[in-house]
């Protein structure tokens, strides 16, 4: 029961962070980290690297910080997979 209290709060629970602040070099490394991960086609990397990001430089709880590393790894591959020699152009 508690466990799911934490879940719900975590996930649910409105709160207010300041975007602005963050270590520039750290995220900066971590930002490498995730470019190669994308270029490598590893998306379990770009996850991992992604939660981390926002844990850590964004202030997100740990769960949703999965959640939105989930949405965003997910959104990159699903981009990268995509045939752009299909589109026509004007």
């Amino acid at each position: 029961m508690l466990l799911i209290g934490y879940a719900a709060a975590d996930l649910f629970w409105p709160w207010h962070r300041d975007l602005s602040r963050f270590d520039p070099i750290a995220t900066g490394t971590l930002e490498t980290r995730m470019w190669r991960s994308y270029y490598d086609r590893r998306p379990v990397s770009l996850f991992l690297e992604l939660a981390q990001t926002l844990r850590t430089q964004y202030r997100f709880p740990w769960l949703r910080s999965y959640v939105g590393a989930y949405y965003g790894a997910s959104a990159a591959f699903t981009f990268k997979a995509f045939d752009y020699t299909q589109v026509s152009h004007p």
